[in-house]
């Protein structure tokens, strides 16, 4: 046979190789993963208020659970327990001349939401959102992998931060969601969402929610 045609054929199956190997690969900007919302209600969480003292200083801590997971933390002052959504855990409310600005906590079990906090997920999980916030959504990171440069633990793990917002009839509706895998083995993901007013929020309200974040920690239940 001729060399050259065995030169070419050769050239060509391992052609053919390395393309279907990159098929195989699936698309790293996370368009081939889909998120879905669960359905079902979120377990609630329960809330009790501590008062303490520490070198003659009164503080307060708050923490909130329930019988597979509890959280305290450093109470969040001016904020008053609200009624939860079926899709909210524990809700928080303050209000404020711009209008009500909201805070809760979602509680969610292995396998649904999110199972990692990996960029590919997070990206698929910015479209779940989209589509349940069509009118001019838009996602306000300034880095577009969602991690926080010099940050601290959120209930001693690694976190990531998500800022969007989209427009209702009202207005411009913000909102921040810290998202939290906990190592617990009934509620491995924690989602802790901020909405309302965003200039109230960044310069009023979510430097006080950081502080208590900051010292945040899983207690036994």
């Amino acid at each position: 046979m001729n060399p050259r045609i065995i030169t070419l054929f050769f050239s060509l199956l391992i052609f053919f190789n390395i393309a279907h190997a990159l098929s195989n690969q699936g698309d790293d900007s996370g368009n081939d993963i889909t998120i879905r919302r669960p359905a079902k209600s979120r377990p609630r969480l329960g809330a009790k208020v501590l008062d303490l003292e520490r070198d003659g200083i009164p503080y307060e801590d708050v923490i909130m659970g329930n019988r597979y997971i509890r959280m305290r933390m450093p109470f969040f002052k001016g904020w008053s327990r609200d009624i939860a959504t079926p899709h909210e855990s524990l809700a928080m409310k303050i209000v404020t001349r711009e209008g009500e600005q909201r805070m809760s906590f979602k509680l969610y079990e292995k396998g649904e939401l999110l199972p990692d906090i990996s960029l590919n997920i997070l990206k698929a999980y910015t479209r779940l959102l989209n589509k349940e916030h069509p009118y001019k959504f838009k996602v306000l990171n300034e880095d577009d992998n969602f991690i926080v440069k010099n940050t601290f633990f959120i209930l001693g793990k690694p976190y990531r931060m998500l800022d969007y917002e989209y427009q209702t009839p009202q207005g411009p509706h913000y909102v921040r969601e810290y998202i939290v895998m906990t190592g617990n083995e009934t509620y491995p993901l924690v989602i802790i969402k901020i909405e309302g007013n965003e200039k109230r929020l960044k310069e009023k309200l979510i430097p006080g929610i950081i502080e208590s974040l900051r010292f945040s920690e899983l207690v036994k239940a």
